[in-house]
């Protein structure tokens, strides 16, 4: 059985789920949800994505002319493939056997008041619920992936204006198996196969410098 969201469908169930959990937008061309292909895990499909950070907002209200436009685009990819147990996950919990991507892209940003693009999701005390057990729930929901492949080509980017550093990292392919865990006592990591990979800094403006070349122009 395969589930495929209509384009209208799928951009009403996004915002519901970014306004919910992140601060920030997650958007998607298509979405498939196979249930039963994998039983008892539920395998998502997602082509063409991006999640868009909102955490910028008011950096870019008093100085825009420090962020790149790129900044907002935490992450980009071509298709994104996700295998998850139904069962863990109807006890609040997410269990993912496996993460496909293809065509990665990560741009990591670091403000010059060290706001960054990555601190997306939202904590419980910014949740609406009013439910102080749900709230709690909530809060303890444990998330576990056990393995992650990455092909065609994989781009991340870290832009620290504090530090004045620009660092990036290509690869062609990898894959990654542990158990990469938000309870940090289960944090296990058991292998890895990279291919063709390349890691490169430097320097770069200072914000003073930046800021003095912008009001030039």
């Amino acid at each position: 059985v395969q589930l495929i969201l209509t384009p209208k469908s799928l951009n009403r169930i996004v915002a519901t789920f970014s306004s919910e959990y992140i601060n920030g937008e997650v958007k998607a061309d298509t979405i498939k949800l196979h249930i039963f292909k994998d039983f008892p895990y539920l395998t998502l499909s997602i082509q063409n994505g991006a999640v868009i950070s909102g955490a910028l907002a008011h950096v870019r209200d008093t100085m825009p002319q420090l962020i790149p436009a790129q900044a907002d685009t935490l992450l980009k990819f071509k298709y994104l493939n996700i295998s998850l147990s139904l069962p863990q996950l109807l006890s609040s919990n997410v269990n993912i056997k496996i993460i496909n991507l293809v065509s990665p892209e990560i741009y990591a940003y670091l403000a010059p008041d060290s706001s960054a693009n990555y601190n997306i999701l939202k904590t419980t005390s910014d949740s609406s619920s009013n439910n102080k057990a749900e709230a709690e729930e909530e809060s303890s929901m444990e998330v576990t992936v056990n393995r992650i492949n990455i092909r065609e080509g994989a781009k991340i980017v870290y832009n620290s204006m504090p530090d004045s550093l620009l660092a990036e990292l290509t690869l062609n392919r990898a894959n990654l198996r542990g158990t990469f865990s938000t309870n940090l006592n289960k944090l296990r990591f058991n292998r890895a196969d990279i291919s063709k990979f390349s890691i490169r800094s430097s320097k770069q403006a200072t914000i003073n410098d930046t800021l003095h070349s912008a009001n030039a122009e």
